[in-house]
């Protein structure tokens, strides 16, 4: 059993692993010139033969990720989610509407992954399987993590410093003993 490796929403890790999602890593492969493997160890930081992509290749499976989806390359959304992390800038209100699509999409898929471990007839019929609630755990958290940036571009545009913002801990009741 192959399981499903969560990755932090916001990394070029994720992007790579939203393209070969997508597109497949096979499809990925060709489009860069290299080869299904290349792409799974771009897209996983803890295998010893991890090699992050370069931006001539981020930017040819950008496009052939937005030609195939009409949604905004997920590399582009990494990079500009780490810039505004690192420069501390907030996104302008038209890049905070333009976001509530992501979010939607991203809230979408979280409600599909929950229906599929609903299912009696899925993989793990009435007991879920670790496959299925990594999915499912993977789509919260991208998610969340979409719901959070538009949160934080607000709170900044407005210039309300953190501290004056009650923020919950949404994973504390994941990381409780079992």
């Amino acid at each position: 059993m192959t399981a499903i490796k969560l990755r932090n929403a916001g990394t070029f890790s994720d992007a790579t692993t939203k393209i070969a999602g997508e597109l497949s890593a096979a499809t990925a492969g060709q489009i860069i010139g290299t080869s299904p493997s290349r792409i799974y160890a771009a897209a996983d930081r803890d295998q010893a033969n991890h090699s992050p992509l370069n931006l001539e290749q981020a930017l040819s499976l950008d496009v052939a990720f937005h030609q195939a989806t009409g949604r905004e390359g997920p590399f582009l959304a990494a990079f500009k989610h780490q810039y505004r992390c690192m420069t501390q800038e907030a996104p302008r209100p038209a890049s905070i509407v333009s976001q509530i699509g992501d979010v939607s999409k991203e809230f979408g898929e979280a409600i599909h992954s929950l229906s599929v471990i609903s299912d009696p007839n899925g993989d793990g019929g009435v007991a879920t399987t670790p496959n299925e609630a990594l999915r499912a755990l993977k789509e919260i958290y991208e998610a969340i993590h979409a719901l959070d940036s538009i949160a934080v571009g607000l709170r900044k545009s407005a210039g309300i410093p953190a501290s004056d913002i009650p923020v919950p801990e949404y994973s504390s009741q994941l990381k409780e003993a079992s």
